[in-house]
Formats: structure tokens, C-alpha cells, sequence
């Protein structure tokens, strides 16, 4: 009972004199860690990442219906743009970049505008070629846009409470479940051929999802690590911009 006082005491006066609290951090800004696990957590990063960064553009490609020349050209270049943006990001060049270690990539935000673009070109009789060209056009005047907005997004936080960002994210991820569904049963390539769904793919796309499931859950840090810092990266991201 006398320690439990002593404790409260302590934090009210902390609380009183604006003392900074113990920080849970491992290492500072500028800290360097020892190489070893330097290396260890920057292999951890590029296998968190890696899904996520590879995963739009092959969605994108499967929906529109390019060849697989495009789809791994499109891949590649998401990867090598993710690099050299993460480079720019973690160094700072003048303004540009943020100094910290803040890993650049795809997004699934814009999935939907894209694919609604350019399935509607396609329709309209553009080859995929064409409405490839057309949804590169669009995101690059798109991206002056995000910039300029940036510069208002503490205006933003106001407008955007965590009830619309996370109403955005649930439509983000409720737009993808017909294109989770038929990858999980083989994907667009197997419904050409014949085995969409057959006892196969279903096998493996449910022993993926099971031991994603079963290594998210555990108790062993280093097996469910990965995946979960990469959704805390997520969500502090969106703490920093929105403010909640």
C-alpha cells in the first residue's frame, strides 16, 4: 500500500512539473545499432513490406488484363521505386524527406480509383496498354495534388476524425475481398484453364491463410513480429498525420 502511494505521488508530480516520462524506445534518433541487428531488422522491414509493395500493382495488372512481361516490369519498378523513396525519405535531401526511418511504398487506398479507371477505359475500347498509359496520366497530376495538400493536413484533422479514416480503411479492405476470394481459389489464371477452386488451390490458399492466422496468434515474438509491426507502422503513420 505504501509503494502504491509512493507511485501515485511520483506520477502527480510528474504530471505537476511536466517531467518527461521514462521512453519505451530502444534506441534514439541518431543512435546507431550494432550491425547484426541492424541487419536483422532491415531484412524483418523488407519482409514486412514486401507483400504490400508487390501486391497492388499485381492486382492492378491480374484486373486489367496485362501480359506478364508488364506485370513483372510494373513489380520490379514498385520495388526499386520503394527503395529509392525510402533512401530519400531516411536521409533528407533540403526539404525533402522526413529523417526518419519511414518505409515508402504502394498503397491500397488508391486501388479502387485505379481499377475504376481503367476498367472503364477498357470498356470503353482502349486496350490495356492504353488505360495502363491513362491510369499513369491521372496519378501523376494526382500526386501534385497530395502534395499541395500536405501542406493543410493540420486543417485536415478536424474534418478527418478517426470515425471517416476508419470507415476509409474498413471500404479499403471490403473492396478487396472479391479479389482475395479468387486469388485464394487460383487466381484469374485459373479460371482460363479450368481449375478455378478445384481441391488444390483451395488446400493451399486455406493452409496460407491458416498459418498466418496461427503465427499471428502465438505467444513466440519473432514469428508474429513481422506482420504485426508492420500494422503498427500503419497506424502510427496515421496517428502523426490525423492526430489521434
Amino acid at each position: 500500500m505504501v509503494q502504491q502511494n509512493q507511485a501515485s505521488e511520483l506520477e502527480r508530480l510528474m504530471d505537476e512539473d511536466h517531467v518527461p516520462r521514462p521512453s519505451e524506445l530502444i534506441y534514439g534518433l541518431h543512435d546507431r545499432p550494432p550491425l547484426t541487428e541492424t541487419i536483422f531488422v532491415a531484412i524483418q522491414h523488407v519482409l514486412a513490406s514486401f507483400v504490400g509493395i508487390v501486391t497492388p500493382p499485381l492486382i492492378i495488372c491480374t484486373n486489367l488484363g496485362l501480359p506478364p512481361a508488364d506485370t513483372s516490369y510494373l513489380i520490379s519498378m514498385s520495388l526499386f521505386a520503394s527503395g529509392v523513396c525510402t533512401f530519400i525519405q531516411c536521409k533528407t535531401f533540403g526539404p525533402i524527406g522526413s529523417g526518419l526511418l519511414s518505409l515508402q511504398g504502394t498503397s491500397f487506398a488508391f486501388l479502387g480509383s485505379i481499377l475504376g479507371v481503367g476498367l472503364t477505359a477498357i470498356q470503353g475500347g482502349r486496350t490495356p496498354q492504353q488505360a495502363l498509359a491513362l491510369i499513369f496520366g491521372v496519378c501523376f497530376f494526382g500526386a501534385f495534388v497530395n502534395v499541395l495538400l500536405s501542406r493543410f493536413l493540420h486543417l485536415l484533422s478536424k474534418v478527418v476524425t478517426p470515425v471517416v479514416s476508419g470507415t476509409l480503411v474498413m471500404l479499403i479492405g471490403l473492396s478487396l475481398i472479391q479479389t482475395g476470394i479468387i486469388s485464394m481459389a487460383g487466381g484469374r489464371a485459373a479460371i482460363a484453364n479450368k481449375t478455378f477452386a478445384n481441391t488444390q488451390n483451395l488446400a493451399l490458399g486455406g493452409g496460407v491463410f491458416l498459418i498466418v492466422i496461427l503465427l499471428s496468434g502465438g505467444d513466440n515474438e519473432a514469428t508474429k513480429q513481422t506482420g504485426s509491426r508492420k500494422w503498427r507502422s500503419d497506424l502510427a503513420g496515421k496517428r502523426c498525420v490525423f492526430g489521434v
